[in-house]
């Protein structure tokens, strides 16, 4: 009687519980759990690297710690097989309380009179580091409700991807992945067995089984968990492997301030993985560059540098360092010398000729390099950095030997006004704010401009005139003649001498700066492929000792380029070579009009006709040039030619008779002697030349100079015996 009440009882009772189990999942399933939303919302680090995938940087949280997201799917499945035989072997078969590893473990505890073992289950250790609740029964039984809370709400492979994202491995380190690159330097993907096992073991006792602490008592560990399955040899393997974690690099912080910028300018954060635009080789190579060179001038107070590289075709960041050392605290090496604001002196002028070039004024444009007051209730007197006036120069010979009276006279004709909106529209955003307080000074540089505005405006000459964003800021024409001028040595000569920093053996076209008594110096840069920028000085405003000089960033900024240079295909360097719409006119390089046969010559570019725009009009012929060799100058010049820029001849008088000019120096045959005691770039070989003003110097074929208007220039010194011709005029002389 009473089996078939029990019997009738038996289906009630399971329904009973059927239902009152289901009635408790939606309780636990429907409850507030606000812990568990916010720690689902914690942040991670993100993994950034370079184009190439190279790693740049595992970015920190609060307090330092590294921890990443990584979805299970993209978990090794070794991975999770060995954490789970580790953690919890029958993971997929409870519901959050294993009742049998309970059993064991009470157990064990009670045969050795103390705690030896727990029972915790991985959504218990996991609802433990959702909401930490102590220790105690009570603490344990709160826990493996909330544990039963997760298994409400959560399938168990959500659990286990939390689980192993979020598993603290020591105080700074959370999460497999994050803790395969901290412990062993490598992706979760490149773990070995033994690796992995390694890492399993940590969080049961971090401060014994970290490998990189204790490698013996990390390997006896993790050979435990093989258990009796462990091979003869698997010991020694193990302790191969932890001893290789003590020699784990810490995570890279390179490209530190870029990195930062991106975490700044992205909203929420960076995430995941971040593959920035950055090639890692090059950045390492600029920061090198730099300090290499800032090292020789650390007592001159020349003290930091930074240094941006844009691909020219895309647009793209390859490079970006901010200071010389991050982590410089007395250098204030976290500031950011490339979004910093200084003054970058001549390094501004290609942006001013280049809006003379579009208002109507070619490359042969005579400008006129003398003694002159500009302003009226402030008076403005720039000289030349040689302290010397060169009377009438071309445009092309002022911009590349840069000369500061004839840029003053540039901003004359264009306007202060005009210029600076041309700036802005260029992209220095940083001018705004100083508008109307520049005066012609502007011409110069005295405005305060950013590295990264000044590389991104300079990287529109070799992009034929588009700006970053891919708008036509200028014509192709002008873009490519200022690339054109700032690509020619010989033009260059006046101005720089016989400096063969920036002679390179490939296309590439420079400028310096220098502003504040040297205290800023810049270099800017350009090939058919990047353009990149170099700025020295210091962040705390200290004055350099003594003259350190644009040719220090310049050195660095071309040790760059030359790694970079690959020999250019035809096509490449005719396009680099080449102005769009344009056409050539054989000019006198004295008076940049249009030559005669009493002329010394040259090719010049012209502008085609560009309607309202503006265009330079072709020359007419040379005025200056007579039968006889004589040269006559137009009156503004006549007191530069009887002051001693022509001494002793008058303003239409002439300078040398015959119809070629005459080599005076050096004298056919002479021999020169290096000096070992002085820097090569110091000696010169000096040429003096009558009847030619102007004209092209040409040694053993190569262009090499132009004469000034006083008919003179500098040869560097090469070893060996050289054939020096000027017009129909030739010389030989030897270097010893």
């Amino acid at each position: 009687m009473r089996l078939r009440r029990v019997a009738r009882l038996t289906p009630g009772a399971v329904a009973f519980f059927l239902v009152t189990d289901l009635a408790l999942r939606w309780v636990l399933l429907l409850a507030p759990y606000p812990e568990l939303d916010a720690f689902v919302a914690q942040p991670a680090s993100a993994v950034v690297t370079d184009r190439a995938g190279r790693l740049l940087q595992v970015t920190a949280l609060e307090g330092g710690l590294r921890r990443l997201d990584t979805p299970l799917s993209q978990i090794p499945a070794s991975v999770k097989q060995i954490f789970l035989r580790a953690e919890d072997r029958r993971f997929y078969l409870h519901d959050g309380l294993d009742l049998w590893a309970l059993a064991r473990s009470a157990a064990d505890n009670l045969v050795a009179g103390r705690v030896v073992s727990g029972a915790s289950t991985i959504s218990m250790q996991l609802a433990r580091l959702v909401h930490p609740r102590g220790s105690g029964w009570v603490a344990k039984a709160l826990e493996a409700l909330d544990a039963a809370r997760l298994e409400a709400r959560l399938n168990k492979d959500r659990i286990l991807e939390l689980w192993l994202d979020h598993l603290p491995f020591s105080s700074r380190l959370a999460g497999v992945e994050a803790a395969a690159r901290g412990v062993f330097g490598i992706a979760l993907t490149e773990l070995t067995v033994e690796q992995t096992t390694l890492l399993a073991v940590i969080p049961r006792r971090p401060a014994l089984y970290d490998p990189r602490v204790d490698p013996g008592s990390s390997a006896a560990a993790a050979l435990r968990l093989f258990g009796p399955e462990a091979s003869e040899g698997a010991l020694e393997s193990l302790v191969s492997a932890a001893r290789a974690s003590a020699s784990t690099p810490p995570f890279p912080k390179e490209a530190p301030h870029y990195v930062r910028l991106l975490e700044a300018s992205t909203p929420g954060g960076l995430h995941g993985r971040v593959v920035t635009s950055l090639d890692l080789e090059l950045q390492q190579r600029l920061e090198a560059a730099i300090r290499k060179n800032l090292k020789p001038w650390y007592a001159n107070r020349l003290r930091n540098g930074a240094g941006l590289v844009l691909d020219n075709v895309s647009g793209n960041v390859l490079a970006w360092v901010g200071s010389a050392d991050f982590d410089d605290a007395a250098e204030l090496g976290q500031n950011d010398g490339v979004l910093a604001t200084s003054q970058p002196g001549s390094a501004l002028k290609p942006f001013l000729y280049a809006l003379a070039l579009e208002r109507g004024l070619s490359p042969a444009t005579v400008l006129p390099d003398l003694p002159t007051d500009f302003g009226s209730a402030e008076v403005y007197s720039p000289s030349n950095f040689n302290g010397r006036f060169n009377g009438p120069v071309r445009l092309r010979v002022a911009l590349a030997s840069s000369l500061n009276v004839p840029a003053v006279e540039v901003l004359q004709r264009v306007g202060v006004r005009p210029f600076e909106n041309w700036l802005r529209d260029l992209g220095f955003a940083s001018l705004e704010r100083q508008r109307g307080t520049l005066g012609v000074g502007l011409a110069l540089g005295n405005a305060e401009v950013s590295l990264r505005e000044m590389v991104s405006a300079f990287a529109v000459f070799p992009r034929g005139g588009l700006d970053l964003a891919g708008k036509q800021v200028m014509s192709a024409t002008t873009a490519a003649q200022i690339r054109d001028i700032l690509s020619d040595q010989p033009s260059r000569f006046l101005g720089f001498g016989s400096s063969r920093t920036l002679q390179r053996d490939y296309d590439a076209m420079f400028k310096t700066g220098t502003a504040n008594q040297y205290q800023q110096v810049w270099a800017l840069g350009a090939t058919a492929q990047v353009t990149i920028g170099v700025w020295m000085g210091n962040f705390r405003g200290q004055t350099v000792i003594g003259r350190t000089g644009s040719g220090i960033p310049a050195k660095a900024l071309v040790e760059v380029l030359d790694t970079l240079a690959t020999p250019a295909d035809p096509e490449s360097a005719n396009w680099w070579r080449s102005v769009p719409a344009s056409h050539t006119l054989r000019i006198c390089t004295l008076s940049g009009l249009a030559a005669t046969d009493n002329c010394p010559t040259m090719l010049e570019s012209f502008a085609d006709a560009r309607g309202s725009g503006g265009a330079a009009s072709d020359p007419p012929p040379c005025t200056w040039h007579h039968p006889g060799g004589r040269v006559t100058y137009p009156a503004e010049y006549a007191s530069w030619v009887t002051g001693g820029g022509r001494a002793g001849l008058g303003a239409s008088q002439e300078t040398v008779p015959g119809t070629d000019p005459e080599i005076l120096s050096p004298a056919n045959g002479a021999v020169y002697y290096l000096n070992p005691q002085k820097p090569l770039a110091s000696q010169a070989v000096p040429v003096r030349v009558a009847g030619a003003p102007g004209a092209l110097v040409t040694v053993d074929g190569r262009s090499v100079a132009y004469l000034d208007s006083t008919g003179t220039a500098a040869l560097p010194l090469t070893a060996g015996v050289h054939r020096l011709q000027v017009g129909g005029a030739t010389a030989s002389y030897e270097v010893r």
